[in-house]
């Protein structure tokens, strides 16, 4: 069930009712089991799947919880449980597709079966979620929780569900003891959610208005002009930005609508002026996962310079692959492991760029690198690089150039009213006074131009998110 569609708006409005009108003791009930029939619209062997992943860590975490000596055993049980899920769905044909050339170069007769495995929506953000709250349970970082729905309702909670961000106990649960409380101030939120949410909707049009740009590029990079290479790798960096970002948007503003604070997930990250600083602002909650429960534990930085390089390097390949099984993956991972180490090299030996020319550096790595990540494979990715040298020029479509100008005007928005008065503060009229309901009106204004604006190029067809398939 995707946000910005009819079925959407007649689900929640459904949701917020029975809420509202419903014994304070069914709201636990209805918030999880509205979370698991929007999960569910998918494919209901999906939503068992979910409660299979889910009561498994909640049972690892009370039961192991409390036997500190044999913590390293649960979360060794969590991840072989959990990543078998995921393994299994996501990169099974992978695997077999690859060992199968292998095993006839070699002259053995096996040949293993592809199998028609559908990827549950999802799937890499709430394992990862579940099992991050394996672990700070089991190594001491927060208690368990004893409420089994409550905790259900943490790894099922609907906004954020199969696109994240990826939300950490320590954040989500406290806000899912005090939900009951919190729906008793829906009314003064609303501008806030339809603020957030309009900002969503706004950046996922522009990006679907950018779209036919990057699809027709990557369709046939062969034939482009330079300059028509150069226009589609930059509508996918825009599209993919615009896409996320704005399903993040509407999740936040649909969960802020219920009280619940959803983490920023990006934060102006084409203002970045290094790799570095791009991960910092882009996917946050991936990014600052991967800090914690993998570049940390295998040592960071504290072990020397080499093994250092080692870490990043894994690290990267690893997120390669958590965004697809195929190698175009892991060289986009490759390529921004890659250029993490080349800027710890370097460090502070090289004189300091200027702003501008660091940042234009680091924009064209950045796009660039987008190539493996939108190509379906390492032969189409190479015929897009060598597209540039083509040569010759042409304009770009107007529904690029309306898209483009859409983000970056959005962008400028976000920056102008210093959107961290919401993702930090503790104090809900604080974070409700960050939005004047003419900030709303401003907003929804703009979705209604842009909306008008597709209307009339035939491109307001209802798109589906691109993390849907991570």
């Amino acid at each position: 069930m995707l946000f910005h569609t009819i079925e959407f708006f007649w689900f929640l409005l459904a949701f917020v009712l029975l809420v509202l009108l419903l014994p304070r003791g069914a709201t636990l009930g209805i918030l999880l089991g509205g979370s698991y029939l929007f999960y569910g619209w998918s494919g209901p062997a999906f939503a068992l799947l979910l409660l299979a992943s889910s009561l498994t860590d909640y049972s690892i975490a009370r039961y192991f919880g409390p036997r500190r000596e044999w913590w390293q055993r649960g979360i060794i049980i969590s991840a072989v449980v959990n990543f078998s899920f995921l393994g299994y769905f996501k990169y099974s044909n992978f695997v077999f597709s690859n060992l199968n050339p292998a095993f006839s170069a070699l002259g053995l007769p096996l040949q293993l079966p592809l199998l028609d495995v559908v990827l549950p929506v999802g799937i890499s953000f709430y394992t990862f979620q579940s099992f991050a709250y394996t672990v700070d349970v089991l190594t001491g970082r927060l208690p368990a929780c004893k409420s089994l729905p409550r905790f259900l309702l943490f790894v099922t909670w609907f906004p954020q569900l199969v696109a994240g961000p990826i939300l950490r106990a320590g954040d989500l649960l406290p806000q899912i003891d005090n939900m009951e409380q919190k729906l008793a101030g829906m009314a003064r939120r609303l501008p806030a959610a339809a603020t957030l949410f309009a900002e969503g909707w706004l950046r996922k049009a522009c990006a679907d208005l950018v779209a036919p740009t990057s699809d027709a590029f990557f369709r046939d990079p062969s034939g482009a002009t330079g300059a028509g290479a150069a226009f589609g790798m930059l509508a996918f960096g825009l599209q993919i930005y615009g896409d996320f970002s704005g399903y993040n948007k509407m999740a936040q503003g649909t969960s802020w609508l219920f009280g619940v604070r959803l983490m920023e997930n990006f934060n102006l990250p084409y203002a970045a002026t290094s790799v570095r600083d791009f991960w910092r602002r882009w996917h946050i909650s991936l990014s600052t996962w991967f800090r914690d429960y993998l570049y940390v534990p295998l040592g960071g930085n504290r072990h020397g310079a080499a093994r250092t390089y080692f870490n990043l390097a894994l690290t990267m390949l690893v997120c390669g692959m958590w965004h697809g099984a195929n190698w175009t993956f892991l060289l986009w991972g490759a390529l921004h492991g890659g250029l993490l180490i080349a800027e710890r090299v370097v460090g502070g030996r090289a004189p300091s760029l200027p702003p501008p020319l660091a940042w234009l550096l680091t924009m064209c790595f950045v796009f660039l690198a987008w190539v493996p990540f939108r190509a379906p494979d390492l032969a189409t990715t190479w015929t897009a690089y060598t597209a540039l040298a083509n040569g010759g020029w042409e304009w770009p479509a107007l529904g690029f150039v309306l898209g483009a100008i859409g983000i970056a005007a959005v962008d400028l928005y976000y920056k102008r009213i210093d959107r961290a008065c919401y993702a930090r503060t503790a104090d809900e009229d604080r974070a409700v006074s960050a939005y004047g309901e003419w900030r709303a009106a401003v907003l929804v204004a703009a979705c209604v131009l842009v909306w008008s604006a597709a209307h009339v190029l035939g491109q307001n067809k209802v798109a589906s998110f691109i993390y849907f398939q991570f």
